[in-house]
């Protein structure tokens, strides 16, 4: 997965936690944006399903490595 238009991306397996997700999306934001090379994170992009990332992405290289795991 990749950051498209300045949301980032949450794989959510239940909807109960998506549900949680959305509900706190304000503050998940902030706490992203404040973290360095993140500033310009605009929203979240809640997805259902589990997904491993066989092979990062272009974009996956611009995000802090305490965010990668």
């Amino acid at each position: 997965m990749t950051i498209e238009d300045n949301k980032f991306p949450v794989l959510g397996t239940h909807r109960v936690v998506r549900n949680e997700l959305f509900f706190h999306r304000q503050s998940i934001i902030a706490k992203i944006k404040a973290l360095p090379g993140c500033a310009t994170v605009r929203g979240l992009v809640l997805r259902s399903g589990c997904q491993r990332l066989a092979r990062p992405g272009p974009a996956i290289d611009k995000i802090p490595a305490q965010m990668q795991r």
